[in-house]
């Protein structure tokens, strides 16, 4: 199996759904409680086809106070901090590709 990559931002729509290609988007919201965030990426992460969404809400324009959160297709969904994001990301991402390797 080939893997690939694929990280979206804002509002892309891949013109075409690639099943081979892991796509992780991201979303950013302003002032947006953790419930809405969920909703908000979750459509996104559905419109787009990616296999995870990030999602973002910064407060009063300081990003050192975004709520952070992963979102996988069953909508389970991971808060994590600033510091746990990428690590995490990773993490799942790994597990995910070696499910459906199996």
């Amino acid at each position: 199996m080939n893997l690939f990559i694929n990280f979206t931002l804002g509002n892309y729509t891949s013109p075409t759904y690639l099943p081979d290609i892991f796509q992780v988007g991201f979303k950013l919201l302003s002032e947006t409680e953790v419930e809405e965030l969920t909703d908000i990426a979750y459509h996104h992460r559905q419109k787009n086809n990616s296999n995870f969404t990030v999602g973002n809400s910064v407060y009063e324009r300081n990003f050192n106070t975004l709520a952070r959160v992963i979102i996988s297709p069953k909508k389970e969904v991971f808060l994590v901090s600033l510091q746990e994001l990428a690590p995490k990301l990773v993490k799942k991402v790994c597990e995910k590709i070696l499910k459906q390797s199996i």
